[in-house]
């Protein structure tokens, strides 16, 4: 583990990581956070009706290292929100980042979320799911995109692309929430009801990291996989995080997965798109037929958010056709 310290007084980042029972997945969790280039952090693990196994590995880890604390509470109805509020309101520090404890930080991460926060209320690394096969999702966002936050915001469909994982919010902000961390209604992902909050507040202002500054693996407790070999298989991913290449070897990997899943956006478009042209040609017949405006029968259509949305994608796809023209 790593030997740098200093003093939980001087800290400027408060890392939270919440647990229930992933002791197999626990210490490198927290090991990558201590492996920072920004020293002056302290790290909170919330354990929300833990086992014995998880408190010995908390032991040891807090014998080690003072800016490390374990907070022993009784589990919760749902993954111990309430005591994440609890721990931010009762500290200091002027940024609270947070850690799942199956999910690694690379050791810049931190020190680059900094800098895409700075000005802002709230930013995330781009998220970046390793499979059991082994294989890599990326979904992207972009919080200082308005129409992506209120893609976050829809009523009727639960829909997230910001990973507890990789977060970092202001105190300020964090303290002109209506209420902050508390228990999620039943079906409801946690961190996507706190995030409501977060994008709902008036001027809120977010951003979000071009590149992947952590590492997201299948939960511990996923049915049928083996705890183990997650636990074995994030053990050797954080020994590769040690390397000096692997970083850019990662992002690699990550732009990839970015060009992958814009492809797979473009051909879901595509089928999209042919739906959207045959109701144009109604609205031209309807135009011819009753001499209305055809203004007036496409611009509640082509105003809609999922239209605005999607128009960097229908560009692309016109260009690829030979219709588009390259924008500046």
């Amino acid at each position: 583990m790593s030997s740098r310290k200093s003093s939980p007084a001087s800290a400027r980042v408060l890392v939270i990581i919440p647990t229930h029972n992933h002791p197999g997945t626990l210490a490198t969790a927290v090991q990558s956070v201590q492996n920072q280039t920004v020293s002056d952090i302290r790290i909170v693990v919330i354990g929300d009706g833990v086992n014995d196994d998880t408190r010995d590995v908390m032991a040891t880890i807090v014998r080690a290292d003072e800016r490390v604390s374990f907070l022993d509470l009784p589990k919760t109805a749902r993954h111990g929100e309430e005591y994440r509020d609890e721990a931010i309101r009762s500290s200091s520090e002027e940024v609270i980042a947070y850690l799942c404890d199956d999910d690694l930080m690379f050791p810049q991460h931190l020190e680059h979320l900094m800098s895409v926060l700075d000005g802002h209320d709230f930013a995330n690394s781009l998220p970046a799911f390793i499979w059991a096969d082994g294989s890599l999702r990326v979904i992207p966002g972009d919080l200082a995109n308005p129409s992506s936050v209120l893609w976050h915001l829809d009523s009727e469909t639960m829909r997230n692309s910001v990973s507890l994982s990789g977060v970092v919010h202001t105190r300020s902000s964090y303290e002109r929430l209506p209420v902050g961390w508390r228990s999620a209604p039943v079906g409801r992902w946690t961190d996507h009801y706190m995030w409501h909050q977060y994008f709902s507040l008036p001027g809120f202002s977010g951003a979000t990291a071009k590149i992947s500054t952590t590492a997201k693996f299948p939960a511990s407790s996923t049915p049928g996989l083996d705890p183990d070999v997650t636990a074995a298989n994030i053990r050797r991913f954080a020994n590769d995080m040690a390397q000096p290449s692997f970083f850019d070897e990662w992002q690699e990997r990550v732009r990839a997965a970015v060009w992958d899943t814009a492809v797979e956006h473009l051909l879901a478009l595509t089928n999209m798109t042919r739906d959207r042209d045959a109701l144009l040609a109604a609205n031209e017949k309807l135009v011819r037929e009753h001499e209305i405006s055809h203004l007036e029968v496409t611009e509640e259509f082509t105003s809609s958010t999922s239209w605005r949305v999607t128009r960097p994608l229908r560009w692309v796809r016109e260009l690829l056709a030979g219709r588009g023209t390259v924008r500046k």
